[in-house]
């Protein structure tokens, strides 16, 4: 039995820079870095799932940084009234909020992303 370090790129599977025909892939597919095992003349590929859990991860502690910034803006809300019983003012701070939401949509686009790469 033999080893290889290999990569999948849209179901073909390579390594030592050639291409590995006849090769079972045992994972979801997607783009992956991942093993190449050779024995009895027959090839299998083997995903490496541990970057991709690490990044899915880290994009979550990301996703939990944010929230919680954006529950502190939420605490620092401060509207202005014109006359009492009038209607207030969007808060002060209602750019931070945009700017929240626009940062936890790219973390969702980079989690979904991740997803469809799973392997």
């Amino acid at each position: 039995m033999q080893i290889l370090e290999a990569t999948c790129t849209a179901g073909v599977v390579s390594a030592n820079g050639g291409i590995v025909p006849s090769c079972q892939i045992l994972g979801e597919g997607g783009s992956s870095s991942g093993y190449l095992v050779i024995g009895d003349e027959k090839f299998f590929y083997l995903p490496k799932t541990t970057p991709d859990v690490k990044s899915f991860l880290t994009q979550i502690e990301t996703l939990c940084d944010k929230i919680g910034a954006l529950c502190d803006s939420i605490k620092a809300i401060t509207v202005t009234c014109s006359a009492p019983a009038s209607p207030s003012s969007p808060p002060i701070n209602s750019t931070v909020f945009s700017v929240a939401k626009t940062e936890i949509t790219a973390i969702k686009t980079n989690l979904s992303t991740l997803k469809g790469n799973l392997k």
